[in-house]
């Protein structure tokens, strides 16, 4: 059976990269010769670990490498299979725990926000490029913001770096009301093609370390990437007690982390050591320097 375009869309690119005479992949990774369905089944996952390489197909698991290779026909049926073998490799065994945040996960389809010619990666740990510097988290970093937030179905929630709306469909599950802020107006119009027809998310243009104070006080605030540091506006824009989580950027590495406000204050606390996409625009000052 031939694969359809969008399919080949997907995957094609990937399968240049990987097949490349320089790719790390081309002369480390062993594809065994067995059927997609058999290896799915199987993807407890056998991950790659080729941690140093730049490759941004580092920790890849054999049935996703299949995929990618042209051994699969990517399906909806696919898609889901690579869906729930994510939730079993990389997000159970990562402490996302919590069964609400799991099961909302299971019910978006991430391909749908991830670029036709990207497609075949929507399911792989790592960032996803979308286009002017910008990456899609992987699933892992944006699951793990989502299950420290410790989200309640009344809660008010701001997402800062809305992309293409996954982590505010994924998120609109667990909450009341989701705004989600994108400045890129690109990734703007993509976010309004797939998130239409929500009925709990609003989507809104601005530039990110604004915040969105049209909707303010708010619950909780997710920073779905990583950042210097969190501009004070967003930090007004909490409730008192409200729930702030990012990503940092440490220079050399990314962490995850968490605080809660206190009058005018919110201290955040790093919980993970995970690779996180930057978000523009919160920069520190640098330093004059001779």
């Amino acid at each position: 059976m031939d694969m359809s375009l969008e399919a080949r869309a997907g995957i094609e690119p990937a399968c240049e990269d990987l097949q490349s005479s320089t790719s790390p992949l081309r002369h480390r990774a062993s594809v065994r010769k067995r059927g997609f369905a058999a290896e799915m089944a199987q993807s407890q996952v056998l991950a790659i670990g080729i941690y140093r390489s730049k490759s941004p197909f580092r920790r890849l698991c054999i049935a996703q490498l299949k995929q990618l290779c042209h051994e699969a026909h990517v399906t909806e049926q696919n898609f889901s299979a690579m869906r729930a073998a994510m939730v079993a490799s990389q997000l159970r065994t990562n402490n996302v725990n919590d069964p609400r945040v799991i099961a909302a996960i299971e019910g978006v389809a991430r391909e749908r926000f991830v670029p036709a010619e990207r497609r075949a990666l929507a399911y792989v740990d790592v960032p996803v490029p979308l286009g002017g510097g910008r990456a899609l988290n992987a699933p892992m970093a944006t699951a793990r913001l989502l299950t420290e937030a410790k989200l309640s179905p009344v809660d008010k929630l701001l997402i800062i770096g809305a992309a293409t709306g996954y982590a505010a469909a994924v998120a609109a599950e667990l909450v009341g009301s989701v705004t989600a802020v994108e400045e890129d107006d690109i990734l703007f119009a993509q976010g309004q093609a797939n998130l239409a027809g929500s009925t709990r998310v609003v989507l809104v243009h601005g530039p990110l370390a604004a915040g969105w104070e049209g909707a303010a006080p708010y619950d909780v605030i997710i920073v779905d990437g990583a950042v210097e540091q969190v501009d004070p506006r967003i930090i007004a824009q909490l409730s008192d007690g409200g729930r702030l989580l990012t990503g940092l950027d440490d220079g050399a590495v990314t962490r995850l982390a968490a605080g809660r406000k206190a009058g005018d204050f919110c201290t955040l606390i790093a919980f993970a050591d995970v690779e996180t996409v930057r978000l523009p625009g919160f920069e520190t000052a640098k330093g004059f320097a001779f």
